[in-house]
């Protein structure tokens, strides 16, 4: 019985989604340039039949990127489609829409990237993608302190002779 209700709820899933699959993805160019280390940015694909605003906002402190909806929601469109990469935000855990958070939005990654789809509703305006981490949070600050401490360990080992005395 169990595995009936989980087909019934995947076939459900899939017709609703089986629009997204239909139509052409949509590209956000250079999201982010002003964090990425290469100056280029990262493209943001989306499935929508409206379109996202180019502006995207990312908070790092709070592990964000927010996206704004340009074009009125249609009772046809219920889920958006987002395709991040991991260097952008890295694996996404929850989505807000408005401001509330969705628990029925699904994720999925295949290497570089991460799928979200976000269940919507007319008259939303942003949503909101949650992750592990957003863009490198510390980027060359990181290295440099992980050399510092690897070089100030191996000097106090040295220093003390009593570290290398297995005696």
């Amino acid at each position: 019985m169990k595995f009936f209700w989980a087909i019934s709820f995947l076939l459900i899933v899939a017709l609703q989604m089986g629009f997204a699959f239909a139509q052409e993805d949509k590209v956000l160019q250079n999201v982010a340039i002003e964090y990425d280390p290469r100056g280029k940015g990262y493209d943001v694909h989306y499935l929508l039949n409206g379109t996202l605003s180019p502006d995207v906002i990312i908070q790092p402190e709070e592990k964000k990127i927010k996206f704004t909806i340009e074009t009125e929601i249609k009772e046809q469109d219920k889920w958006l489609g987002l395709i991040l990469h991991e260097d952008l935000l890295y694996l996404p855990i929850r989505a807000y829409v408005d401001g509330v958070h969705e628990p029925n939005s699904i994720v999925s990654g295949v290497g570089e990237t991460s799928t979200l789809y976000v269940p919507i509703k007319p008259g939303v305006k942003e949503v909101e993608v949650q992750g592990v981490s957003v863009i490198p949070e510390f980027g060359a600050i990181a290295p440099i302190v992980l050399w510092a401490s690897f070089v100030s360990i191996i000097v106090i080992s040295f220093t003390k002779k009593s570290f290398f005395n297995l005696k």
